[in-house]
């Protein structure tokens, strides 16, 4: 019957419109990451692996640094790319977590 569907649950739209919204964010913060970020200090890279960055940078970052310079080196892929693939990824499964994370939580209808 028409009656018994749940007051609370979404419609497929309103589903539809949440993905593109959280999709949005994702790839506006990405940008901003890649630009203000990734860029701006792509030379810090360089100064953790010869061990000469300044603190707290070479200690901080070090484990990410190497294992995106082993990304790099495996695939022969330009660093500036392995960069902007890790930010990509990185906000999106961020992303992903909290949104789970707030679907878990959240009070249903």
């Amino acid at each position: 019957m028409k009656g018994d569907a749940d007051p609370g649950a979404a419609s497929t739209t309103d589903r539809i419109l949440a993905t593109l919204v959280l999709v949005a964010c994702w790839l506006w913060m990405a940008r901003a990451h890649i630009e203000d970020v990734d860029i701006a200090h792509a030379e810090l890279h360089v100064l953790v692996l010869e061990n000469r960055a300044p603190d707290p940078y070479q200690y901080k970052l070090w484990i990410v640094t190497q294992v995106l310079e082993g990304v790099r080196r495996l695939t022969g892929t330009p660093l500036k790319n392995v960069f902007f693939g890790n930010t990509v990824a990185s906000l999106g499964f961020l992303l992903l977590a909290h949104h789970l994370w707030l679907k878990g939580i959240a009070p249903r209808g």
